[in-house]
This record gives structure tokens, sequence and C-alpha cells, in this order.
């Protein structure tokens, strides 16, 4: 959701209205892909 904010043209510091801090926003946007995360956007195998 603050993806689509941000995306929106909103500024990162909106985030707060949500209980995220602008730090803690960047931290999550740059950690790296889990597995689970790689296989959906892989999609269905077969």
């Amino acid at each position: 959701m603050i993806d689509e904010l941000v995306d929106a043209g909103h500024p990162v510091k909106d985030c707060r209205l949500l209980g995220v801090s602008s730090f803690g926003y960047f931290q999550y946007k740059h950690q790296p892909l889990s597995p689970t995360a790689m296989r959906r956007q892989c999609g269905p195998r077969g």
C-alpha cells in the first residue's frame, strides 16, 4: 500500500500516516527479496 502511495506521487514522509517511518520504508525497499517473494514474482511453475 505504501509503495502505491509513493508511486502515485505522495512524499515518503506521508508514510507516517500509516505508522511507518521514512527510514523504515527505505530499509524495506532496499532489502533483498525473500525466497517466497522470488517464487511469487516468477509465477507458477509448469
